[in-house]
């Protein structure tokens, strides 16, 4: 439970269900293999936080970079992130969620599995939020010859600025997709009172945005359910 009480708040940048953080260098890479978790897990933020951040949340890995995660798999019965927060003015922090890993960079990401069910809820903030099946938030990163078989729900309410769902990745900068798959559903729900706020949803891949990345050989075979709810925040 990161950032409950008073006072300036600052989130926790990486935990996860097995790793929090798993960092090797651009010639030595650090390897996970055959890694599993089996037991839900739930991330929790509450309070509004100070200043940038980048927190990393994963069922399996928090945060990751120059890695190679091999048979890395999520059994468990769900994962679950809860934000919960004011919105503090000038703020952009990012949140990145996984149900195997938060964050990635330079890393490649094999066999792995997912069957947790991914429950999201977010409220009254204004930052980014990176959903992902397997992965929330990946730059240069490769995904191979992953599974994920859990269902995404997502509550959003009043918040954030922008939201990215994808059944393999929530956000990609420049990352390979291959031969994965996504067979369960996304069921997102959003209540919000303007127009600015913007989410981006894909059955593999909720935004790509860098053209040096590619999604090839992979399947989509659930379904995506979209609620929207307009409202006056400011009504008595």
């Amino acid at each position: 439970d990161a950032g409950a009480g008073g006072g300036d708040q600052y989130t926790c940048n990486a935990a996860g269900g097995v790793i929090g953080r798993l960092v090797g260098t651009s010639s030595a890479k650090v390897t996970a293999t055959n890694v599993t978790n089996k037991k839900k897990v739930i991330f929790k933020q509450t309070g509004a936080l100070k200043t940038v951040q980048y927190a990393n949340h994963g069922g399996v890995v928090g945060q990751t970079s120059y890695a190679i995660l091999d048979n890395c798999d999520n059994s468990a019965d769900s994962v679950v992130f809860k934000n919960v927060y004011s919105t503090t003015s000038g703020n952009s922090n990012d949140f990145r969620h996984g149900a195997i890993v938060g964050g990635s960079q330079n890393v490649t990401i094999k066999n792995c599995d997912n069957d947790a069910h991914i429950g999201l809820s977010v409220a009254n903030g204004s930052r980014h939020q990176n959903y992902g099946g397997m992965v929330g938030w990946a730059i240069t990163t490769t995904v191979e010859s992953c599974t994920n078989g859990g269902d995404i729900t997502a509550e959003v309410t009043f918040a954030p600025k922008r939201s990215f769902v994808g059944g393999i990745i929530g956000t990609d900068y420049g990352a390979t997709v291959t031969n994965c798959e996504f067979s369960g559903k996304i069921n997102y729900d959003e209540t919000r009172n303007d127009t600015v706020f913007q989410c981006f949803i894909g059955g593999i891949s909720g935004y790509e945005y860098n053209t040096t990345g590619a999604i090839t050989g992979s399947t989509f075979s659930g379904e995506i359910n979209i609620a929207e709810n307009l409202v006056d925040k400011t009504a008595a």
